[in-house]
C-alpha cells in the first residue's frame, strides 16, 4: 500500500511539473511596484500552509528574479489525491524539482532550484506557498515566465470537478494577491491562453466566470472595509485616496 502512494504521488509531482509553461504578457501591462502593497488584510488574508509549515529547504542558485505583473492559473492534470496531506506534496515536488532530471526553458542545467510554481492549491483547499513571488516560475518549455505568479490547483479538471473548498479558497487567494500586487481581474489568465495545452481542463475553465465574479466582489469590499477602517500608508495611497 505504502508504495503504491508513493508511486502515485510521484506521478502526481511529475506532473504537476510540467504542467506550467507561460508567455510573458506585454511590457506595457506592467506596473512600477517591485513589492507587495502592505497592509493588514485582517479577514481577507488567506490561510497559508508557509514554506516554514511545509519544511521547505532553501532554494537552490539559479532563480530569476521577477516582478509580478499577472497571475496564470494551471491545474496539476491527475486526479486528486486527498489521501496525502498537503506537507508531504510539497516536499515531494521540491525534491522532485530539485533532481537532476530536467531541460527547463532552453537550459541544460542539471535540476529547478525550487519548486516551479508560487501557490498550490490541494484537494481540501489548503493553499500551500511554493516559490518566492518575486522569482521567476520554471518550466520544460521555452516559454518565459517572467512576471507570473503561477497557482496550480490539485485535480484533472477535463474528468472532475474542482471542489468547492477549493474555488472558495481560490478566490481568496486571488483577491488577496491582487490586492498584493495591485493587478485587476484582466491580468488573470489560464496556461492555455500563453501555450498549447488543456490546462487548466474544460470543467475548471467552467466554473472560473464564477470565481473571478466572486473574486473580484472580494477585492471591493476589502478595499470598502480596510480603507474605513484604516490601514498602512502603502495601502491608503494605493486603494483609498481617490475614494
Amino acid at each position: 500500500m505504502l508504495l503504491r502512494v508513493l508511486i502515485r504521488l510521484s506521478t502526481l509531482v511529475a506532473a504537476f511539473a510540467w504542467c506550467g509553461s507561460v508567455a510573458r504578457l506585454p511590457a506595457a501591462w506592467a506596473e512600477n511596484r517591485t513589492a507587495p502593497v502592505q497592509g493588514d488584510y485582517g479577514q481577507y488574508f488567506p490561510r497559508l500552509v508557509t514554506r516554514a509549515m511545509w519544511q521547505a529547504k532553501p532554494a537552490l542558485a539559479g532563480m530569476i528574479p521577477q516582478q509580478p505583473t499577472s497571475i496564470v492559473l494551471h491545474h496539476t492534470g491527475l486526479r486528486r489525491n486527498p489521501g496525502v496531506s498537503l506537507e508531504p506534496k510539497l516536499r515531494n515536488l521540491q525534491s522532485f524539482s530539485q533532481r537532476p532530471v530536467h531541460r527547463a526553458a532552453g537550459r541544460n542545467d542539471a535540476s529547478w532550484p525550487d519548486v516551479p510554481y508560487h501557490f498550490y492549491l490541494d484537494a481540501s483547499g489548503r493553499i500551500a506557498e511554493g516559490r518566492d513571488v518575486r522569482f521567476a516560475g520554471d518550466t520544460n518549455t521555452g516559454y518565459d515566465t517572467r512576471g507570473h505568479i503561477q497557482v496550480a490547483i490539485e485535480g484533472d479538471f477535463e474528468t472532475e470537478e474542482p471542489t468547492l473548498q477549493q474555488l472558495e479558497a481560490l478566490r481568496d487567494l486571488l483577491a488577496w494577491l491582487m490586492l498584493s500586487w495591485n493587478l485587476t481581474a484582466e491580468r488573470i489568465s489560464v496556461h492555455k491562453e500563453h501555450a498549447p495545452t488543456d490546462c487548466p481542463g474544460r470543467k475548471f475553465l467552467a466554473a472560473l466566470p464564477s470565481v473571478m465574479a466572486q473574486t473580484v466582489d472580494r477585492r471591493a469590499a476589502a478595499i470598502a472595509d480596510l480603507c474605513r477602517s484604516g490601514s498602512s500608508a502603502d495601502f491608503t495611497k494605493v486603494y483609498c485616496r481617490n475614494r
